[in-house]
């Protein structure tokens, strides 16, 4: 007989639990379960309804809910008007007077949170595991919003008891296609899993990684959630149909252990030629029977494989003769590889050297002109001439400036762009104020310029100007030594103002002719 059940004195600081009412759901087959009456009539006597303390009750470790979600408005419900349902238990095996819950493990968590103390509870120990499975699985999928990968687990579990996919369906409502379609959430990885648990990603989704092979599919993973995914998720379903595609030449490759090379890369592999690259265009001719043929027959040791993009490179070692000729090849290419070092080490040595000429003689101009530019009253009368003829005929030939002609490079020789202004505050020496910000155009240092070259004689004004807009002389000017008639000119007057033209400066200044004047027009375009 039943165990009459009544209801304890309530204790201070504790809820009391009334009486269980007759339970009345939407679920009919629930609510017998949790009702006195028996399951399974002809176990009868074996069932019984009591009141158990909370604290030997333990959730079922087979129960699919692992997530109970939000018990607030539950256990405010159960401080109100108690608990009017039966929970459902079994004895727990692994611990004496202890009992598993079957069904009522969100109103057992609730309860505790309420404070309640005692709950009353349906024992029946005749319930198998699978039976324990089958009544979690059903409570939840009637009651509560179950996740899919929760609903696969527990699916899962009754397979795993030996219960088919078919009494599945039909025990919990559902579709044996639903049923499988769930179970296909099993094997995905941990983190697919907790994104379909979430509702992070669509079971489409989670359907599509799970029907990629264990290798695609983690890094597939990393990309959920993300805008890459749907690129991924494609480029893995074209190699799939790629590798379906090939997959008669792919079969006899492997089966000749045949090495597959990184992909993506034209060139054959060291000590290989191509033997063929095949493209998805040939496929029909690569099922057929006698081109296969011709490969099984034509492989063995050393050969290898690579995908380059769409297509399927298939390589195979060199003969002994083809062995010789890349050899010989490979000798001629070193040699012309060596030789071409050697030319680009002079070339290297050679700008090294005039990059240091460079630099000393701009140093040494620099001191001559700076003595007659700020440290000398005036220029002799001779000087000035000088001077002033050399900027007559810059002056006069300035259309022409700024190309090649005749052979020989014209470069601008008086200031002409608003670069030039800052040789104008060098050569002036003019200290900038702190607070002087540049611009493209150099606008704030045309007061500052004037008012320097106003303070000197306008010869040296004039030899600064000059200055400003030769110097310094680079080292790829010196590149083409005398074809610079800017260079020559400018030392031509140096000279004469009285600098000492070094033995190395003279030689730097002799025009070298090159092999591709004659293809120079006077504008100097090629």
């Amino acid at each position: 007989m039943p165990t009459t059940t009544t209801t304890p004195k309530p204790r201070r600081g504790r809820t009391a639990v009334p009486a269980p009412e007759k339970p009345t759901t939407a679920a009919p087959v629930l609510d017998a379960i949790a009702s006195s009456a028996d399951l399974h009539p002809d176990q009868a006597g074996f069932r019984s309804t009591t009141l158990l303390p909370v604290e030997r009750l333990h959730p079922h470790p087979r129960n699919p809910r692992t997530d109970l979600g939000d018990l607030t408005e539950l256990a405010d419900s159960i401080r109100a008007h108690g608990v009017r349902q039966n929970l459902l238990v079994v004895p727990d095996p692994d611990g004496p007077s202890a009992y598993r819950i079957v069904i009522g493990h969100r109103r057992t968590a609730a309860a505790t949170l309420a404070g309640v103390t005692h709950l009353p509870a349906v024992v029946d120990p005749s319930l198998t595991e699978a039976d324990q499975l089958e009544l979690m699985l059903l409570e939840n999928l009637q009651r509560t919003d179950l996740s899919p990968v929760e609903e696969a687990d527990g699916y899962q579990g009754l397979l795993d008891l030996g219960v088919d996919v078919a009494t599945v369906a039909a025990r919990t409502g559902r579709s044996e296609t639903t049923v499988r379609s769930r179970l296909r959430l099993v094997p995905l990885p941990e983190q697919a899993r907790a994104a379909v648990h979430r509702h992070e990603i669509t079971l489409d989704d989670a359907a599509a990684i799970a029907d990629l092979p264990e290798v695609d599919q983690a890094p597939l993973v990393k990309k959920l959630g993300t805008p890459s995914f749907r690129f991924e998720l494609q480029k893995v379903r074209d190699r799939q149909k790629r590798d379906e595609m090939f997959a008669p030449v792919l079969d006899l490759l492997r089966a000749a252990n045949a090495t597959e090379l990184q992909a993506d890369q034209w060139q054959a592999p060291e000590g290989s030629v191509a033997y063929a690259r095949f493209s998805q265009a040939e496929v029909t001719r690569l099922r057929d029977a006698e081109t296969l043929a011709e490969l099984e027959a034509a492989l063995g040791p050393g050969w290898s494989w690579r995908w380059y993009y769409e297509l399927l490179g298939v390589y195979r070692p060199f003969t002994l003769e083809e062995a010789q000729q890349d050899a010989a090849a490979k000798e001629r290419m070193d040699a012309t590889r060596a030789e071409r070092e050697d030319r680009a080490q002079v070339e290297r040595d050679a700008r090294a050297a005039r990059k240091q000429f460079a630099t000393v003689t701009a140093a040494m101009r620099r001191e001559f002109l700076e003595h007659l530019i700020h440290d000398r009253k005036s220029l002799t009368k001779d000087q000035t001439a000088t001077v002033v003829d050399y900027a007559a005929t810059v002056l006069a030939e300035g259309p022409w400036e700024g190309a090649y002609y005749d052979g020989v490079y014209r470069q601008h020789s008086v200031p002409w762009r608003a670069d030039n202004a800052d040789g104008l505050v060098e050569w002036l020496r003019i200290d900038l104020p702190d607070d002087y910000k540049d611009d493209y155009h150099r606008r704030a240092l045309l007061p500052l310029v004037t008012a320097a070259a106003a303070a000197l004689p306008a010869p040296q004004r004039l030899l600064a100007a000059l200055a400003a807009g030769v110097e310094p002389i680079t080292e790829d000017v010196w590149c083409d030594g005398g074809r610079s008639i800017t260079t020559t000119r400018w030392y031509g007057l140096l000279e004469q103002l009285g600098y000492e033209v070094s033995d190395a400066e003279r030689a730097a200044l002799v025009v070298v002719p090159d092999e591709d004047d004659d293809e120079l027009d006077d504008d100097g375009d090629v």
